[in-house]
């Protein structure tokens, strides 16, 4: 299965309309972007393709291009002006749209693949890249972390109705959309680092603990981010879900899988193009909430000494984590982009932030960036006012 992928799809197009043109027609490939160039072929393939992505269709791309006797040649319209090129683009949108992710036979002919790196005029850099590769090839892989991202993907296409690669998995645990912190709970949730369920049998006089004391079950992390009854996990969704309610959008993060890659949920307009906006929020919420939950388990766990919180106190921990997110956001957009700081556009920050936030005052304003007492989640049990508290 191949990646949805401009750069993939340009490839695969190009491999097919060489193998229906006659040998010796002449052929002309007009591309949306430079990755397949004929000059990049020849030079990815002096390398042994060290280091490039599709390497499998683009070595066989340039292996049917030997056979050839007529010419090709490639094209680069980066605006896209030509009418073909526009109506190949919204055929490429729609396909991308679709659960199917397809792919094509990449045999090479016998006689027409160099194997190897080509030592002549070799790059250092070249030569490291491709001894990672080969030591990653002999690397044993754990089953546990391929189970997991195989689940992962199969989550993804039911929640988000979309095929991707362990690669886009992976890339989505790094997104700037979701905080360090969380991130990292994330990237070593999807490779199942965590001490939980099963791996506790190994060690004498701690088998009890992968078993949830509550429920009964074996405390994995599907059980505490969607199945546990302790206090915590169900106030934290139900918030999660309410607050994105506001925003006239049906909640997708129905799976495990669903929720470690919530970097991959994206949220298209009417007009086709991604509402960037409602993505950033969502991703936002999910990451947040997922984390909190993880939070209150391992606080109950570790310091069992301490009350079980209330569902009131869960709420509150998780609008305050909400709310820091927020309070950064603002801080980033009031930042003028020529500054040497980081800073977020202040029309993102709006359009993400106001279906959710409420303000001291009866109407939120417009540009609510510098008012104060703008937060997310007050509107409910608020706190009466002298004598009366």
């Amino acid at each position: 299965m191949w990646a949805q992928k401009p750069h993939t799809a340009e490839a695969a197009g190009s491999l097919l309309a060489i193998r229906n043109a006659p040998c010796e027609q002449d052929l002309t490939i007009v591309c949306r972007t430079p990755h397949v160039r004929d000059k990049h072929l020849s030079r990815w393939e002096n390398e042994g393709w060290v280091g490039v992505k599709d390497r499998d269709v683009l070595r066989c791309l340039a292996a049917e291009m030997k056979t050839r006797t007529g010419q090709t040649l490639f094209l680069v319209d980066e605006r896209g002006d030509m009418q073909e090129l526009k109506q190949a683009n919204a055929r490429a949108n729609n396909a991308c749209d679709t659960s199917q992710a397809g792919t094509i036979p990449v045999p090479i002919l016998p006689g027409y693949e160099l194997p190897g790196v080509k030592l002549a005029n070799i790059r250092q850099r070249i030569v490291y890249h491709a001894i990672r590769e080969w030591k990653n090839a002999e690397r044993k892989k754990r089953e546990s972390m391929e189970e997991r991202v195989a689940d992962i993907t199969a989550d993804v296409l039911h929640d988000y109705d979309r095929a991707v690669d362990p690669e886009n998995i992976w890339l989505s645990a790094h997104t700037k959309d979701i905080a360090l912190n969380t991130r990292n709970f994330i990237w070593r949730m999807m490779h199942d680092s965590f001490r939980l369920g099963r791996k506790w049998e190994d060690i004498p006089r701690c088998e009890d603990f992968g078993v949830c004391e509550l429920c009964g079950a074996e405390e994995t992390i599907q059980h505490i981010l969607l199945e546990c009854k302790h206090p915590g996990q169900e106030q934290v969704w139900a918030e999660a879900k309410a607050l994105w309610a506001k925003t006239g959008l049906p909640w997708r993060a129905t799976t495990l899988g669903g929720i470690l890659a919530c970097g991959l949920a994206t949220f298209p307009n009417r007009n086709g193009k991604l509402n960037v906006a409602k993505q950033w929020l969502f991703r936002i919420l999910v990451s947040e909430a997922a984390g909190l939950i993880w939070k209150i388990r391992c606080e109950r766990v570790m310091e069992p000494e301490n009350p079980i919180p209330d569902p009131e106190a869960v709420r509150n921990r998780f609008f305050a984590v909400i709310n820091v997110q927020l309070d950064i956001d603002r801080v980033l957009a009031k930042r003028s982009p020529k500054e040497a700081l980081a800073s977020l556009d202040p029309g993102l920050v709006l359009e993400t932030w106001t279906a959710v936030v409420t303000c001291g005052a009866d109407v939120l304003p417009k540009n609510w960036l510098r008012e104060p007492r703008v937060l997310v989640g007050t509107t409910r049990h608020n706190r009466p006012n002298g004598q009366n508290r």
